[in-house]
């Protein structure tokens, strides 16, 4: 099948406007679906000192439900407008990979489900050089011994430097919290759509001269 330069270019736009389109829309929180509560601290805060609850929650993404867990504790669970980001969005996020996909399975129980939850918010948010404790530093929690007991045992052994395995994929929201959802399907990420523009010239010029020569 030959292509014309105005198909040519018709396939490339419409991979752009597909990527544009597909890199925002919006996300409705369904709510917890496992999660434990605990008292969140962290200095500077809105939920500083307040008890929270923390785990897996159910949330609906273009026409899909996902089990989601919170990697933005600055801000409230809620419905709104997002925008795709890779894991490496976030602080340290290879150690939030390397939790997620290490423990994510075994987060059958909401106790377990917390636990994780706690972990991922410690490798975000706590100065590296206190090391990552759910018990003590900048943020901590209390109220749920089994929870912190859980966590730490996570944290514990934490690799150096981790290559993510999954497809993991952050919804982050300018106004309600990020959720981290696994699975979620690709679109041509920009640098990839920069290559397919750049290509177009060679296309066009291949296509030229395959009608000189015919």
């Amino acid at each position: 099948m030959k292509l014309t330069n105005a198909s040519i270019l018709a396939v490339v736009l419409s991979l752009s406007v597909t990527a544009s389109i597909a890199s925002a829309d919006m996300m409705t929180y369904n709510g917890p679906s496992l999660t434990e509560y605990v008292t969140f601290h962290c200095q500077g805060f809105s939920a500083d000192g307040k008890n929270v609850p923390v785990g897996l929650y159910s949330v609906t993404y273009q026409n899909q439900q996902f089990e989601a867990f919170c990697v933005d504790a600055e801000q409230y669970a809620g419905t709104g407008q997002v925008t795709e980001q890779g894991i490496d969005f976030l602080h340290n996020g290879s150690l939030v990979a390397y939790l997620y996909e290490t423990y994510v399975e075994l987060a059958t129980t909401s106790e377990l489900a917390a636990a994780l939850g706690v972990s991922l918010w410690e490798v975000l948010y706590e100065n590296e050089a206190n090391g990552f404790d759910a018990s003590s530093g900048r943020l901590y929690i209390t109220g749920n011994a089994d929870v912190t007991a859980a966590a730490n045992a996570m944290l514990l052994d934490m690799p150096d430097d981790y290559q993510s395995v999954m497809t993991l994929t952050v919804l982050h929201s300018d106004g309600k919290q990020d959720m981290l959802v696994a699975g979620l399907g690709s679109v041509p990420a920009p640098a990839t759509l920069g290559l397919l523009l750049m290509g177009v010239p060679l296309l066009l010029n291949a296509s030229r001269r395959r009608r000189r020569l015919a």
